[in-house]
């Protein structure tokens, strides 16, 4: 898939999806402080669909494993409904039970990050969107 340059200077919409508050607040932070972008937050995969109902998201960072809508399962979902969202997974376990980041970018995750390289893979990723 290819996606359109963002050469525009146009600041992205960035939703961070996790059920655990600290990793919000954590990737918030870091968004904030390196690309000067506040995010939008969902704790759920249904009220990350719903931010996408009503907000034009560019990319969204949501965790792999969450209770209900797995971050696979919202990946899947954002394909067929929002096909110019980019996903970017991360986990903090990929353990065999959870898909592995090569099938995660098979069926569309513009990229995986285990949450131990966050601060040094993110901002680095979005840099080139």
């Amino acid at each position: 898939m290819v996606w359109p340059s963002r050469k525009s200077g146009k600041s992205l919409n960035i939703l961070v999806l996790d059920d655990n508050q600290q990793w919000r607040y954590i990737l918030k932070f870091i968004l904030e402080l390196e690309l000067g972008i506040t995010p939008t937050l969902a704790s759920t995969g249904k009220n990350a669909l719903e931010v996408l109902e009503a907000l034009p998201i560019d990319v969204v960072i949501s965790d792999l494993s969450m209770p209900e809508m797995d971050g696979f399962q919202f990946l899947k979902r954002v394909q067929t409904r929002f096909t110019n969202t980019r996903v970017i997974i991360i986990s903090g376990d990929f353990d065999e039970k959870l898909p592995t980041p090569d099938q995660l970018k098979e069926h569309g995750a513009f990229a995986v990050i285990p949450k131990i390289e966050i601060s040094s893979k993110l901002v680095n990723i979005l840099r080139t969107i």
